[in-house]
């Protein structure tokens, strides 16, 4: 019986013959079934509901006069684009509606496109107190005064939506011809798209039914997901826990916590220690052996405090951690919308504020290196999602009736304009005290507000304002408040959350999860578990191995922080939904999920996954041209593609492919001559013959062991030119490519894509003019979804079994660019041809 990697060394072995298939982005929808696809849209209610049962249903109760369900989109619509819908009335439209106190009575079922809750446009089939119509209302400022209407009596139809450019179409069908009823002016960015019902001014329970959702046209920014195989400490990839109550249990409690938890945890893999720290110093405590601070009583005004801290950063440094440190810039723990300034500092202009800002963080970063520690990162501000230092919306920044956590365009000119002006002041602090270190600023961010742009849009608007920062630090959601999570299948969570990491990314500046944590006990939870993870000990474990999966496997993630590690059921009697949430079932006894950081530790001898992209020999890294491989790894089997140098100095490239297991990768190298030449010209290539087999094992997800033909084993890493998201809408994926029209079932020719922070690397394999095989390289940013670089040949390199020496570039063949429609599909353009479609190969 064939394997699945016979199978693919038998169609891979003939390079890029492979039938590929463009990425069907899952945004069309018939709704079938009996619930509704989260991996597609996210149901809000208000005095409604959403329902599923063949078709989607849409209901409001009629409590209160107004009342709404929606579903948006979990994608936005990229560009140019044409959405329909089908639509039938249920429920309530039928009596006269009745309008009082100066109102307009309304009665819709609606498309639309969502910015945000307060940025939105929205085209319905309404029912008003004065006729039957379809009608636009947008609330784009620009759009005030302008109104759209036209008389339609149809219980049922279509409604639908093009954008070509600025121009956004409404169009209705009443039987089988579509109608145009108007179009506006509109923002040609990304947008989401929503389904909705509402009755408004009127106390009325309707319901509506949709069905055959369809993109006929046009880009999102979806990503296709899956979970990774597993998690592979990468170089570079930071594994901690928050540990803030350490002192309190091991140096304060009468008697003191037995054992040595914070050991326990760096034992078991967590290998740096994040801590915060107020505003409030004690010298009291430096001027006393931490061994005899039970002699002192406990005061609330320790917890925090800058020699507090202090004390878990220089235990954890003994037991081996790395640093870092939070500031709350507040006397007490300041977390989302609790942001208190600190009694000295209230009341103070923001000029005044922010040089206070300044000195705190420079006192605190000198004061630790005063103690001999090294704290690597800093991160200033804790869950400052709307504002920090009492400059918050109704608090010292004046508030009306907008919904400041939706409206992101408000929260930038009110409130994230002056948080940015304290922030830039703090990190002028850390680095002149700590110029080595690296600088957080943290938002919750991933469930706060509607849809997934609250984050991305605070570090957009943090970039925009000058803000020095080095990581986006994120914080996931937490189960002892209420949330959506219970709603979503474990891949479309995580699917939902890479988007968001992914664009709060940016060129240089990576994403990490500073806080998360999962309940091992249910007690006291205001939320329901995740279907896959109950809340148990086993749940547990299983919820943070995902965890792990997904944020060590994104290139664009540069951490992962566990909340409240050390925590245990019965430490102590109260606040059981957090103890809960701690990893260990006593003070040197771990739960399941502590074990779930072990893999990949030094020494480590388990097999490891290797991160797709490019990788290279280390002692041939010498800055001049060389050799090198490009790796993509997918459901236990890898394609390796070698470009290096045939024995008469030509460049070469050859393929590999096959399983990948607890001894890492075996395959043999195949060479192909024959093909397709820049500008077209013969057919298919051939198999000319193997080099030898080739044999790499991975040490982590970065660094491994390869054996050539003829050669000693070497060392090889993981080429490092970047760091951060692309900062692009689309991310493509990395890996293997191909010219979808020459996919006809012979050798061909194709493409590997990398890229990290704003630069991309194209390596093409393809033919010279007399039909011998050769490889091409293409660097240089990537931006606006776009990559265009020219394509460089080289020669004159290492052959297989001989010494080293490096190579030469040699002439440019033209240049290349890739217009990615979504993260799988793409227009390329190469020398002296016409456009094709290209697309990532799927096996």
């Amino acid at each position: 019986m064939e394997t699945r990697w016979s199978r693919v060394l038998r169609v891979v072995g003939w390079y890029f013959l492979f039938c590929a298939q463009a990425f069907a982005v899952q945004t069309n929808d018939d709704f079938a079934g009996d619930a509704l696809d989260w991996c597609r849209w996210e149901a809000l209610e208000q005095a409604g509901s959403v329902t599923q049962d063949g078709r989607l249903i849409l209901a409001t109760t009629g409590a209160g006069r107004f009342g709404q369900a929606r579903v948006l989109s979990q994608y936005r619509l990229i560009g140019d684009f044409d959405v329909q819908v089908d639509y039938v009335r249920g429920d309530g439209f039928g009596a006269p509606l009745v309008t009082s106190g100066g109102g307009f009575a309304q009665l819709n079922v609606a498309i639309g496109l969502h910015w945000n809750e307060t940025r939105f446009i929205q085209f319905s089939r309404t029912k008003t107190s004065v006729g039957e119509g379809v009608s636009v209302y947008s609330s784009l400022p620009e759009h005030s005064g302008t109104g759209i209407y036209s008389d339609v009596r149809a219980e049922e139809g279509g409604l639908r939506l093009v954008r070509e450019g600025s121009r956004l179409s409404f169009r209705h069908r009443d039987g089988g011809r579509w109608v145009e009823v108007g179009a506006l002016v509109v923002p040609a960015t990304p947008v989401s798209v929503f389904l909705a019902i509402a009755h408004v001014d009127q106390a009325r329970g309707i319901s509506a039914h949709f069905d055959d959702f369809k993109l006929l046209r046009g880009a999102t920014d979806q990503i296709e997901f899956s979970m990774p195989d597993g998690f592979s400490r990468r170089e570079g990839f930071q594994v901690g826990g928050v540990s803030e109550n350490w002192p309190a249990y091991k140096y304060f409690s009468v008697p003191p916590e037995s054992g040595d938890s914070l050991a326990l945890l760096a034992d078991n893999g967590m290998q740096w220690v994040r801590v915060g720290v107020t505003t409030v110093s004690v010298p009291e405590l430096d001027g006393v052996p931490p061994e005899q601070w039970a002699t002192l009583g406990f005061k609330n005004h320790y917890w925090g405090a800058r020699e507090y801290a202090a004390r878990t950063l220089i235990d954890a440094r003994d037991r081996g951690m790395r640093l870092y440190a939070y500031l709350y810039f507040s006397d007490q723990a300041a977390n989302w919308g609790n942001q208190k300034a600190p009694g000295g500092w209230a009341g103070k202009t923001l000029e005044e504020t922010a040089t206070l800002a300044e000195q705190h963080a420079f006192e605190v970063a000198t004061y630790f290196k005063q103690r001999g520690l090294d704290v690597e990162i800093y991160e200033l501000g804790n869950e400052s999602d709307i504002g920090m230092l009492d400059f918050l919306p109704g608090i010292r920044i004046p508030l009306s009736s907008v919904d400041y956590v939706n409206d992101h365009g408000w929260l930038r000119e009110n409130v994230w304009s002056i948080q940015a002006t304290i922030l830039k002041a703090a990190v002028r602090g850390i680095r002149r005290a700590a110029p080595g270190a690296q600088v957080a600023i943290h938002p919750a961010g991933i469930q706060v507000g509607v849809g997934t742009q609250f984050a991305p849009s605070f570090f957009k608007a943090m970039r925009d304002f000058g803000v020095d920062y080095d990581i986006a630090a994120l914080s996931n959601p937490y189960a002892y408040f209420p949330w959506s999570l219970d709603r979503y299948s474990t891949a479309c969570w995580f699917k939902r959350l890479t988007q968001i990491v992914n664009q709060s990314a940016s060129p240089g500046r990576p994403a990490m999860i500073v806080e998360a944590s999962y309940q091992s006990d249910p007690r006291g939870l205001e939320a329901a578990p995740m279907h896959a993870f109950p809340f148990s000990p086993a749940g547990q474990a299983g919820w943070i191995r995902a965890n792990l999966d997904v944020a060590s496997a994104n290139q664009a993630m540069s951490g992962f922080f566990y909340f409240y590690p050390e925590l245990y059921v019965g430490i102590r009697p109260e606040f059981e939904p957090l103890f809960a949430g701690g990893i260990l079932h006593s003070a040197m006894v771990g739960l399941p999920g502590l074990a779930e950081f072990n893999p990949n530790l030094p020494g480590s001898v388990a097999a490891q996954l290797p991160q797709t992209g490019i990788w290279v020999i280390d002692q041939e890294a010498t800055g001049a041209p060389g050799r090198g491989f490009q790796v993509d790894v997918r459901n236990g089997v890898m394609v390796l593609t070698f470009y290096g140098y045939a024995a008469d100095g030509r460049g070469r490239f050859w393929l590999a492919s096959g399983p990948i297991g607890d001894d890492g990768f075996v395959g043999q190298l195949t060479a192909y001559d024959g093909g397709i030449p820049f500008g077209g010209g013969r057919g298919s290539a051939d198999a000319v013959g193997e080099a030898g087999p080739v044999h790499v094992r991975f040490t982590s997800a970065t660094t491994g062991i390869i054996s050539l033909p003829g050669e000693v084993p070497k060392a090889v890493s993981r080429l490092v030119f970047g760091r951060g998201g692309t900062g692009n809408d689309i991310t493509p994926r990395r890996g293997v490519w191909v010219v979808e029209s020459e996919s006809n079932g012979a050798p061909g020719r194709g493409f590997q894509v990398d890229h990290q922070g704003e630069m991309m690397i194209v390596t093409f394999y393809g033919y010279d003019d007399d039909g011998a095989g050769n490889f091409w390289l293409a660097s240089g940013p990537y931006s606006a979804n776009a990559f265009a670089a020219p394509l460089v040949a080289y020669i004159g390199g290492t052959p297989f079994g001989s010494e080293y020496r490096p190579a030469r570039g040699d002439a440019e063949a033209g240049a290349i660019s890739l217009e990615f429609i979504n993260e799988r599909r793409a227009i390329l353009r190469l020398p002296g041809e016409d456009p094709k479609h290209a697309v990532l190969f799927k096996f």
